[in-house]
């Protein structure tokens, strides 16, 4: 991008300045010209006479009167006033300025001049404007050949270089900056950015397609008021389809740019040592506290089952403790009959005369005597019996469980004791790493910076990046949705066609306008979204830079609408916090890339640009501006206290000058400060 300058400006008895010119040299490296004057020595009138010559409008006067009520009629007039005192009544006096500028290829002389008449009003003497001219000469380098403008295409000419409806964001007025951010400023700097994109141009052709889109769909569906209806709907929904696709291809530019600050810090963070190491033993203590945190999950529900297994088993273990107490006295009784049936050894006792079922011996009289015995020992049934012995063993092992009731509680508190131990080990550990992320001061370039900013700024790039992923996907998914609404209406928009029986040439038509319409608008959304993402990015850049909240500011944003939002590390609204020195910033951020977006690397002329900024503030944006100057061409306006000794040393390298009226009151003249 060829750098634009301002190499000579002309002053012919034009108010305070009189007669004289200015000349700005292009040999330096910084290209930074600084005037110093006194209040009263004309610092704002230079601004005027810039706006002036290119738009006829003394613009930063006209705000000033409309913020003070005061009417044109109250202001002196353009004439040096040394000059009309000592001028005739009735004389004509020429009032001009004229400004040249110097492109990649050529010059253009800017000139604007204003016959003024004496005049003589209730003893004063006074001028009526009479009729001027505006011109623009353009000159190409190494041929004679010069073009001349007049008027309306000279305008034109300023247009491409100095839009008047953004006439602040090339001419800044320190004192006001509530107009940078005013609704109507920003419907004005989108309009200026479709203009400079050739973006209006791209409206009209798709304006025209859209009318001649309706007339063929009107057409298609005449006397068929569903069908049109259905068309109508049809295309609605392919412009919300258009719409998600667009807003998620912004998004993701904003990912991929997100992802790229992601990799340019983690490249700088490795540039500065032990930085690298320390990121790498932080990462595996936050995973080793991942796994721990898993481990106590995993022991937390251990813990619960163990609560309610013991709760209940510890309960009922007394009564568990005296079923299992009277089947051993039992058995150790001989109460519990054996495994033979009782019956059978009665039948035994009553017929002696039968054999023993089991030796198949005849059953003695002894015999007999010690079966009568069993019988009058047996208490309980052996059904009874049966049951005792077949919950004996289950009852052995719920009480074998409850005995084990310490060892399992310790276990668990033992576990609970290793992992507490591990936690507050890691968390020491990663409490060390980030002390010294913290103190760490190891340089990566000239200003400073740390492996703690920049580790923040990793991390509120991880978390932009994320939510703009997020939103990619939520948008595609909206879009496929739709999508399949869409197919459906084409396929029952086919069948009323084919009963309409409708004209396949007008069809045809209409369908060629629709993929014009679709075509134009992702250009126009194309080239408009990577303009305004491109202003965000430079201004969240310089904003940043010029900022002393680095360590809470996020980002900015700016909308469709050009209207600009300041958000910090967490993602909130922080854009009416603002102080008075960070809404500069924020305006100076924008206005330089403003600049950038236009193609044309203009002057940035600025009136006070350090009135409302104090102490590093201070130091911070005059570093700024002079990194910038080396590329773009700024000419600011001090007052004596405003160029102050903490940026004297910044500027030691700049044309510095002091601007002062001649003693003569009709010459402007500059003399160098050193």
């Amino acid at each position: 991008m060829e750098q634009v300058r301002i190499s000579r400006i002309e002053f012919i008895n034009y108010r305070q300045y009189g007669t004289g010119s200015l000349v700005f040299s292009h040999s330096a490296k910084y290209e930074l010209t600084a005037f110093i004057a006194r209040n009263g020595t004309g610092k704002t009138t230079l601004l005027n006479a810039l706006t002036w010559c290119l738009y006829g409008k003394e613009k930063l006067l006209d705000v000033r009167q409309t913020d003070k009520k005061i009417g044109a009629d109250e202001s002196l007039p353009l004439l040096n006033t040394k000059v009309l005192n000592e001028s005739e009544v009735g004389k004509n006096i020429t009032v001009g300025v004229n400004v040249t500028i110097v492109d990649s290829e050529k010059t253009i002389l800017f000139k604007r001049t204003q016959i003024c008449q004496v005049r003589e009003r209730n003893g004063i003497k006074d001028v009526i404007a009479l009729p001027g001219e505006f011109s623009a000469t353009t000159t190409p380098f190494k041929r004679s050949n010069s073009v001349v403008r007049n008027d309306s295409e000279a305008a034109m000419l300023v247009k491409q270089y100095f839009d008047e409806d953004i006439f602040n964001f090339y001419f800044f007025d320190g004192e006001n900056l509530k107009y940078y951010f005013e609704p109507q400023q920003a419907s004005l700097i989108k309009g200026s950015i479709y203009n400079i994109s050739q973006i209006d141009l791209l409206e009209n052709v798709i304006s025209r397609i859209g009318v001649l889109q309706k007339e063929a769909q009107k057409k298609i569906g005449k006397g068929f008021p569903d069908l049109e209806q259905k068309m109508k709907t049809a295309q609605e929904v392919s412009d919300e389809i258009q719409k998600y696709y667009c807003d998620a291809d912004r998004e993701e530019q904003k990912e991929n740019a997100a992802k790229e600050e992601i990799d340019r810090i983690q490249e700088l963070i490795n540039q500065v040592k032990p930085g690298e190491e320390l990121l790498k033993r932080r990462a595996a203590l936050v995973e080793k506290l991942k796994d721990i945190e898993a481990e106590q999950a995993e022991l937390d529900n251990d813990r619960s089952l163990f609560v309610r297994k013991y709760i209940t088993l510890l309960s009922f273990y007394p009564r568990i403790k005296t079923v299992l107490d009277l089947i051993e006295e039992k058995e150790k009784n001989s109460e519990l009959p054996p495994s033979i049936d009782k019956i059978a050894v009665q039948r035994l006792i009553d017929h002696k005369d039968e054999k023993c079922p089991i030796c198949d011996q005849p059953v003695g009289d002894e015999a007999i005597k010690h079966l009568q015995h069993l019988i009058e020992k047996l208490t309980v049934s052996q059904g009874t019996s049966a049951r005792l012995m077949e919950i004996k063993y289950p009852l052995y092992q719920l009480a074998d469980e409850a005995k084990d009731y310490p060892r399992v509680r310790d276990e668990l508190q033992q576990r609970q004791s290793d992992i507490y131990r591990s936690k507050e080990d890691a968390t020491s550990k990663l409490k060390a790493v980030k002390d010294l992320l913290g103190t760490r001061t190891e340089s990566v370039d000239e200003n400073g910076v740390t492996v703690a900013s920049l580790n923040a700024d990793l991390a509120r790039e991880e978390r932009n990046r994320q939510a703009h992923h997020d939103i990619v996907v939520r948008l595609r998914t909206l879009a496929s949705t739709k999508e399949k609404e869409l197919e459906k209406l084409h396929a029952e928009i086919e069948d009323l066609q084919k009963k309409a029986n409708t004209n396949a040439l007008l069809q045809k038509e209409f369908e060629e306008y629709s993929a014009l319409m679709l075509r134009f608008k992702q250009i126009r959304d194309s080239i408009t979204d990577r303009m305004r993402f491109e202003i965000e990015r430079y201004t969240s850049e310089i904003f940043r830079d010029m900022s002393s909240k680095t360590r809470t500011f996020g980002k900015v944003s700016i909308d469709e609408n050009y209207h600009v939002s300041v958000y910090n590390i967490e993602g909130h609204p922080m854009t009416s916090n603002l102080s008075d020195t960070e809404k500069m910033a924020l305006a100076y951020a924008y206005t330089l890339a403003i600049h950038r977006a236009s193609g044309k690397n203009c002057p940035l002329v600025i009136d006070s640009p350090l009135g409302r900024v104090s102490d590093n503030n201070r130091k911070n944006m005059a570093t700024v501006f002079l990194d910038l100057s080396q590329k773009k061409q700024l000419i600011m306006c001090f007052t004596p206290d405003e160029f102050s000794d903490n940026i004297k040393p910044i500027f030691s390298k700049i044309d510095k000058r002091e601007l002062r009226l001649g003693d003569d009151e009709k010459t402007i003249e500059t003399g160098l400060v050193r």
